[in-house]
């Protein structure tokens, strides 16, 4: 995303920080975001812009079986990264 403006609320995205890589829904407040998960058993984050490398939107998942969103974890990308790069 070029710029933190052109978030739309409640879209996923993958935020990249100084230490962490995530996953989540997100909402526009001010100059902060609120990292929403897609597990519901994790609260939501809420982040300062300034703290945001870059932000990327989340378009799909390949996948071979049945699953849904709320399952996907970072971990889980990883993996089918891994096996992505592993067929090539």
């Amino acid at each position: 995303v070029p710029s933190i403006k052109e978030i739309k609320d409640n879209n996923i995205y993958i935020i990249v920080e100084a230490e962490s890589i995530r996953l989540k829904k997100v909402r526009v407040k001010n100059n902060t975001l609120e990292l929403i998960s897609t597990n519901v058993e994790y609260p939501p984050v809420k982040v300062e812009t300034e703290e945001v490398l870059e932000v990327w939107e989340y378009h799909s998942k390949l996948s071979f079986g049945t699953g849904n969103l709320e399952k996907v974890t970072l971990e889980s990308l990883y993996e089918e990264i891994q096996d992505l790069k592993r067929a090539k």
